[in-house]
C-alpha cells in the first residue's frame, strides 16, 4: 500500500506541470533509453486505457539523475469503442547524471488506484547517460 501511495503523489505531481520540452526519444514498454548531456529530454509512450479504470503509475525512478516534467494522455486516433490510447511521460536528466556514465531505471505500474494488489502490467525502463556530446 505504501508503493500505491508513493506512485499517487508522483502521478499528482507531474500531472500539473505545464512544460513543454523537446523528445528526444521515444520508447515503447521495456525498452533501453539513451539519453546524451547534449539532448537531455526524452519521453516514454505506454498504451494506455483510461475507460477501464486502469492508468500507469511511476513507481519508481531515481530523482537525483533524472526529473519527471509532464505526463499526458493522448486519446486514441480510432472511433472504435474501448479503443486504448496513450500517455507520453517526459523526463529531463539532470545535469549531474552525466558526470560519468551510468544506468538507471524506471518503473511503471499499470493499476486502478482503488485497487493496486491487482496491477495486471509492470514496464521498466533502463536509461543510459552518456556523457560528452
Amino acid at each position: 500500500m505504501a508503493g500505491l501511495f508513493r506512485c499517487l503523489r508522483v502521478f499528482a505531481a507531474v500531472s500539473f506541470l505545464a512544460v513543454s520540452p523537446v523528445a528526444t526519444q521515444a520508447a515503447e514498454k521495456d525498452a533501453t533509453i539513451l539519453v546524451r548531456q547534449t539532448l537531455p529530454t526524452f519521453t516514454i509512450t505506454l498504451q494506455s486505457n483510461p475507460t477501464t479504470g486502469y492508468s500507469w503509475f511511476l513507481e519508481s525512478f531515481d530523482a537525483g539523475l533524472l526529473e519527471a516534467v509532464l505526463r499526458r494522455y493522448l486519446p486514441p486516433q480510432s472511433t472504435a469503442a474501448g479503443a486504448p490510447g496513450k500517455e507520453v511521460w517526459t523526463f529531463r536528466a539532470r545535469h549531474g547524471a552525466f558526470l560519468v556514465p551510468r544506468t538507471s531505471r524506471i518503473v511503471f505500474r499499470y493499476l486502478r488506484p482503488w485497487d493496486a494488489d491487482d496491477a495486471p502490467g509492470e514496464s521498466v525502463f533502463t536509461v543510459v547517460f552518456a556523457p560528452g556530446k
